[in-house]
């Protein structure tokens, strides 16, 4: 008899000789899953991961900047930014939801139309970012131009 293999790990897809392409798409799904349940057990009760996740992301600081300048339906955002796709700004509305940053509001017409507006949390969380523009402000008038940092 052979060495006992775990169900649902690669060893056992492997020894069981399920296809490749079945045990990298049970991987992905894995990683969703766990990236996922990650979020929500650690990230969304510390301020300073949700912080940190939010400043790091070029794009979730977009979202926030068109909501906040009064865009507030995904097709407008996309339409406004270039180089925002759909997947990505679906992606950034989820988090930022997650995040309870943002609310979803649908409303019951045809076509369905959906707009996002900030939440209760999210005008506090507002006060971070115009903090942010102030002390960018700050810079550039101390050294009189624009500061370009590296990504």
């Amino acid at each position: 008899m052979g060495p006992i293999r775990e169900q649902g790990t690669a060893a056992y897809w492997e020894y069981n000789q399920v296809p490749k392409r079945q045990i990298v798409t049970k991987r992905y799904e894995l990683m969703k899953l766990l990236e996922k349940n990650n979020l929500k057990k650690t990230n969304n009760s510390d301020a300073r991961a949700i912080v940190q996740d939010i400043i790091k992301c070029k794009w979730s600081l977009t979202v926030i900047g068109l909501i906040r300048d009064g865009i507030y339906r995904p097709g407008a955002m996309v339409n406004a930014v270039e180089g925002l796709t759909t997947k990505v700004l679906n992606e950034r509305l989820n988090k930022l939801q997650r995040y309870r940053i943002l609310e979803r509001n649908v409303f019951p017409e045809k076509p369905p139309r959906v707009e996002y507006r900030f939440s209760d949390f999210g005008e506090k969380f507002l006060k971070i970012i115009h903090a942010i523009d102030d002390l960018q402000q700050d810079i550039e008038m101390a050294v009189g131009q624009t500061i370009e940092f590296d990504s």
